[in-house]
């Protein structure tokens, strides 16, 4: 049987795999501090557009957390990953 994979979970760690290469790259190049890294977590979060509504997109961690101090991070259920185009 195949394994079903949370959309969400699978752009997420996408994204933050894609964000820890530049990262690298930029530190190797002497362009940024290593401590660069601890700034580039990234989590899933809901956002509001006006043209779509409700959407869930991918925001770095700590920017999420001084946007919306008061909301936790988003973890979405394995039926709503799944129903998530990530198109």
């Amino acid at each position: 049987m195949q394994k079903l994979e949370n959309r969400c979970d699978l752009l997420l760690t996408q994204h933050q795999k894609w964000m820890a290469s530049v990262t690298r790259f930029i530190v190797a190049h002497g362009m940024g501090s290593p401590h660069l890294h601890g700034y580039h977590r990234l989590t899933l979060a809901h956002f509001f557009l006006p043209e779509k509504g409700t959407i869930i997109s991918v925001a770095p961690q700590g920017l999420y957390q001084v946007v919306n101090p008061a909301t936790p991070p988003f973890i979405p259920a394995i039926q709503e990953g799944l129903m998530t185009s990530i198109q």
